[in-house]
């Protein structure tokens, strides 16, 4: 692929600095060339002397040659032209509109051809040469730094300063390189804070779980039951976090195949036994996606989640696959979001939403999905994560 891209630029530039050198040439001609003179090996006359073909003049009617339009240009300009027919030159002058006055034969030998084709030909290959040394470094360059650049966007990790200082793309190697450090940096704090906030919170937690046990007799059967809820609700945030710090897309094979019908199956038998009904609409295509399983599990299990916090009666969860395109729809008949968080939800900023979402939202934006909110025909919410299917890493 590297070959190929230098061979079409290089291929490219050449034909662009050879059009631009016949342009300038023609351009030289028309308007700075000195007159055309003709030169005569003195030598071929007497030769046609001693095979009794003298050269002669005729005067003959312009129709009868056949002439390019540079030619006939020149003829109108008064110019002497010569052309060759089997090794006899002939020379034509404009008599009048109608005639030419031609001149010739007179005889050449093989070698005493003309030289301008070759020294052409050593003129541009000594060009192609030149160029050639001097844009393949360039470019060799410049193509390394496209591939590090789709590598890291593939999948961060260190890239190396590879590339000579001396080079002039330097600056931008340097560049790249310091960027992606502290791209690392910054990854890698992230993890850690996660994994730190995590379990530093479920330290505390653990310790209010056991205090209430210990005086759990002594508070009112309600104020038991709201306790033990929020300490739940603490500990999957805390969860939630730790699953979402843990797989980072620097990590080796953070997208791999998963099928999606079993993938459905997955997470169909986590709510089996729910307060509110979660229908399943069935899916048995056989479709493979590129995904991290756990972060997609993560982010589907939050939806259903926030859709069982809210929902009147029921929530519909759908598996689909159209157009290089996966889908996860869950919907329900609850309260909807208003405008103000669908807007929020739908751009760049996260307002108005708890740690759950916000998860799904990232866990999407990593996977170059999106995450969409919506409202039911009934004014309920209708969540939908979109993940591109490409079938490749």
């Amino acid at each position: 692929m590297k070959q190929n891209n230098f061979i079409r630029f290089y291929v490219f530039f050449f034909i662009a600095a050879c059009a631009f050198i016949i342009s300038f040439t023609q351009i030289y001609k028309a308007y700075f060339a000195p007159p055309v003179y003709h030169t005569i090996n003195v030598d071929n006359i007497f030769k046609s002397f001693d095979n009794n073909s003298l050269p002669e003049y005729k005067v003959i009617r312009k129709q009868s040659v056949q002439l390019d339009d540079e030619s006939n240009q020149s003829l109108n300009q008064n110019d002497i032209i010569a052309y060759t027919v089997n090794n006899n030159s002939y020379y034509l002058k404009k008599l009048n509109d109608e005639q030419l006055i031609q001149w010739g034969p007179i005889h050449h030998s093989n070698w005493e051809q003309p030289q301008d084709t070759l020294i052409l030909l050593i003129f541009y290959s000594t060009l192609a040469v030149i160029f050639l040394l001097l844009f393949r470094p360039v470019f060799r360059d410049v193509n390394h730094l496209q591939n590090c650049a789709v590598e890291f966007g593939k999948k961060p990790e260190a890239q190396a300063l590879t590339i000579s200082a001396k080079s002039s793309v330097y600056p931008l190697a340097e560049s790249l390189h310091q960027m992606s450090h502290q791209l690392l940096k910054q990854i890698q704090v992230h993890k850690d804070l996660s994994n730190i906030i995590a379990h530093e919170v479920r330290t505390p937690l653990a310790r209010m779980k056991f205090v209430l046990q210990k005086i759990a007799k002594r508070i009112p059967e309600k104020d038991l039951r709201r306790f033990k809820t929020d300490i739940k609700e603490l500990e999957t945030l805390a969860h939630e976090y730790l699953e979402f710090g843990r797989n980072q897309i620097t990590d080796a094979n953070y997208l791999a195949p998963i099928q999606l019908s079993e993938f459905a199956e997955h997470i169909t038998n986590k709510f089996v036994e729910t307060d509110v009904a979660v229908v399943f609409e069935p899916f048995a295509e056989d479709v493979i996606f590129y995904a991290n399983e756990l972060q997609i599990d993560l982010a589907l299990t939050n939806l259903i989640n926030n859709g069982l916090r809210f929902a009147k009666s029921k929530i519909s969860v759908q598996f689909d696959h159209k157009d290089q395109f996966v889908y996860f729809i869950v919907s329900d008949d609850g309260p909807g979001f208003s405008s103000t968080q669908k807007s929020s939800a739908n751009g760049e900023e996260h307002q108005g939403f708890g740690l759950g979402l916000y998860i799904v939202k990232q866990v999407a934006s990593r996977h170059n999905g999106e995450f969409i909110i919506d409202e039911t025909d009934d004014g309920g919410a209708k969540m939908t994560i979109k993940l591109p299917n490409n079938n490749k890493k």
